[in-house]
């Protein structure tokens, strides 16, 4: 006997982020990271992997006009196949624009709940700003 398991897909929407990675006065030049929650239509977190999303992180910086732009930032993107996907990063001081979008059915990328996230970096940050479990 074959067991299937279905499962409804996931809707932008519904999905959201946590995690010191989106926050505000985390310590620039550490690692830091968020948590991307995929839920499906009934707002019921997934319990599988695989869902494509797009991720961008980027720095806002003066270039050499003194016109502020934006920097690519390099980050590492995590699917632990729960309906999580953990994103890792490290900045300079300053602040940066984080867009998290899912890729629909369709194939279009669609902004999860929240996003654009707008953290910012400092190097006199608290101890501990950039763990999930926060300062002390």
């Amino acid at each position: 006997v074959a067991h299937y398991s279905y499962f409804l897909n996931s809707i932008a929407e519904k999905s959201l982020c946590f995690g010191p990675g989106i926050l505000q006065e985390q310590q620039a030049n550490a690692e830091t990271r968020f948590m991307i929650q995929a839920r499906n239509q009934s707002g019921e977190n997934r319990k599988s992997g695989r869902d494509e999303f797009m991720v961008t992180v980027q720095q806002k910086v003066l270039n050499a006009e003194g016109k502020e732009v934006l920097r690519d930032v390099a980050f590492e993107l995590n699917d632990l196949n729960d309906g999580k996907t953990e994103v890792k990063y490290m900045a300079d001081e300053g602040e940066l624009v984080i867009h998290v979008k899912l890729m629909d059915e369709n194939g279009k990328p669609r902004p999860i709940r929240g996003s654009p996230f707008r953290p910012t970096l400092t190097k006199t940050a608290r101890n501990r700003a950039n763990e999930y479990s926060g300062p002390v």
